[in-house]
């Protein structure tokens, strides 16, 4: 039974009844004159080092406005976290940098690590297929892995100690 208020509480939107029945509008609806399209190359392995990206046969493309690495974006600094938390031992959440396009390394599947700007959609989505990624699957990172052996895994940001994530959730919560 959900409950009325709190964590796991049942939230009426005003929107819902405009997107459940196909009346509402979503940013991929709104069309501008002139406008451009972006897509997104994505990795296809859990954890991997980007050896090569060769992007020259997508730039060459017609239509292609530009093609964008994690290169271009090394020194953006990250997408943050929506907001830092501290465990319940009072310890602040360490916020490792999130790149904008993944440079040097993978950390999931479907990380972006290359985007294309284009005149349409479909030369965008083409010249994604163009772009060559020479990608070395690394040792992926589970959570049964994490469990056993904490300090024997690989970490997963090289700024950070550990993989271990903040402690927030506890039996006053009603979790276990």
């Amino acid at each position: 039974m959900p409950k009325d208020n709190g964590i796991g509480a049942s939230t009426l939107r005003r929107e819902d009844f405009r997107f459940l029945t196909g009346s509402g509008n979503y940013t991929d609806d709104i069309n501008v004159h002139g406008q451009a399209y972006v897509a997104f190359a994505r990795s296809n392995v859990a954890n991997g080092k980007i050896i090569s990206l060769d992007t020259s046969a997508a730039e060459d493309l017609d239509g292609v406005l530009a093609v964008f690495t994690g290169a271009d974006f090394a020194d953006v600094g990250g997408n943050p976290a929506g907001w830092l938390i501290n465990s319940r031992d009072g310890e602040p959440m360490k916020e490792p940098k999130r790149p904008v396009l993944a440079h040097g390394k993978v950390r999931h599947v479907g990380d972006a690590y290359a985007a294309v700007v284009a005149e349409t959609e479909e030369i965008a989505r083409d010249a994604v297929e163009l772009i060559s990624a020479n990608i070395e699957e690394l040792q992926k990172l589970n959570y049964q892995d994490l469990k056993k052996e904490m300090k024997k895994s690989p970490r997963f940001y090289k700024t950070i100690k550990s993989n271990k994530a903040p402690i927030i959730l506890d039996k006053s919560l009603g979790l276990k």
